[in-house]
């Protein structure tokens, strides 16, 4: 009887599968968008059928789990053939510093996490615990992004503030994107033949959330995200690092609550925030910015902002360009020190939707960067999905192979 592995990654608003046979073959693939969103969708390509499906709505990741089962069950695929499910945890805190098989003493560690990234840790809990009450005697692996910055020494990751509370609250540098990290980095070897303890990288991994990681010797010994996905660069929804002091301008001369200072930092502010457009895409920024857009009808965004007078457009624009620069910029500023940090690198690497798909920001990035004109470049498609499948072979292996 055959066996399979499943991956599950869950966003903050979205669900992405892998499914794999016990020798590695990729059977099924997708992504849930939308999650409690109106106009949730789902991409998938399962047994070399690709489609496109468009519901209602669905109104939280457990309900895009059982629609996940039966979407399987439509192409034959035996559900109780699943042995073990591997999940992408974003924040592994203090607590796991490698993966680990999922238990009640586990999920009791990994409460405490919720905290430091709550886009992403609540709902992956939400979806173990429900694999843990449905699906008996399958067994599932933990994987963390933040195991991969465990190499991190303490110069890095020390907060300056006072000691103690590194000591008893555990508040440092953890980073994030490193089992995006841990495959860009094998992959690299593999395209390269060096041995990944050799080898220096920077690693740009520019998506909704985006960071970059400096490699050496195989070993992650910095990185931009901090105590949580927030720090570090401009993103679409994040505002990256600032002065902390503007936090408390915010409380103490606004009168911003807690709450709301949550929802400005996560989810209003960055590319969002810059430009004052909701749901960024960044071919309708680039448009703006006054770049090509490559592989698009443009059409569709003029159509899109008809009704804006052209005040609205003129401002907007304005908005866009100086949104790009601030992003390229907040890029560039950490690549110059992420070289001064490693001495020499062999190659910056480019990956997740961002850093694979937009010729533009690589070449904004890049230009003028003379301290790069001898580095190999490359952009390497993002496959956080078979690192957490090579984790849970590791763990679970199968009886049958």
């Amino acid at each position: 009887m055959k066996k399979y592995k499943l991956v599950l990654n869950c966003g903050s608003s979205s669900l992405k599968f892998a499914l794999y046979e016990n020798d590695g073959k990729k059977i099924a693939l997708g992504n849930f968008e939308k999650i409690g969103i109106k106009g949730t969708f789902v991409k998938y390509e399962i047994n070399n059928n690709k489609d496109e499906k468009d519901y209602n709505d669905i109104d939280s990741h457990i309900d895009a789990f059982k629609e996940l089962f039966r979407l399987f069950g439509e192409f034959n695929i035996d559900v109780s053939q699943i042995d073990s499910i591997g999940h992408r945890i974003v924040h592994g805190g203090g607590e796991f510093n490698s993966s680990v098989i999922a238990s009640d003493e586990v999920i009791k560690r990994l409460e405490k996490t919720k905290k430091l990234a709550p886009l992403h840790n609540r709902t992956q809990i939400q979806v173990i615990e429900y694999c843990f009450s449905e699906l008996e005697g399958i067994k599932q692996v933990l994987c963390f992004d933040t195991s991969f910055h465990s190499t991190i020494p303490p110069k890095a990751y020390t907060y300056g503030i006072p000691y103690k509370f590194l000591e008893k609250n555990k508040i440092r540098k953890y980073g994030a994107h490193g089992l995006s990290y841990q495959y860009s980095l094998e992959k690299y070897s593999e395209i390269s033949g060096i041995s990944k303890d050799k080898l220096n990288l920077i690693v740009c991994h520019l998506g909704s959330g985006s960071s970059i990681c400096a490699i050496e010797n195989g070993k992650s010994v910095d990185t931009t995200m901090g105590l949580t996905p927030l720090g570090g660069l401009v993103m679409v929804n994040r505002c990256g690092d600032m002065d902390p002091a503007v936090v408390l301008y915010l409380i103490n001369n606004l009168g911003v609550n807690p709450e709301e200072l949550d929802s400005i930092l996560n989810k209003q502010s960055g590319l969002s925030g810059i430009t004052g457009l909701s749901n960024i895409d960044m071919r309708e920024v680039l448009y703006f910015a006054g770049y090509k857009v490559e592989g698009y009808d443009v059409q569709k965004i003029a159509d899109k902002f008809k009704e804006y007078s052209e005040d609205e457009l003129s401002n907007l624009k304005d908005r866009c360009k100086l949104g790009i620069e601030v992003m390229v910029y907040r890029i560039k500023q950490f690549i110059g020190s992420y070289f001064a940090i490693l001495g020499r690198i062999d190659a910056i690497i480019f990956t997740a939707g961002i850093g694979e798909r937009s010729s533009v920001i690589r070449d904004l990035i890049l230009e003028n960067m003379n301290i790069l004109k001898d580095v190999d470049v490359q952009i390497i498609n993002a496959d956080e999905e078979y690192v957490i499948y090579e984790e849970v072979v590791k763990l679970c292996p199968s009886d049958n192979k």
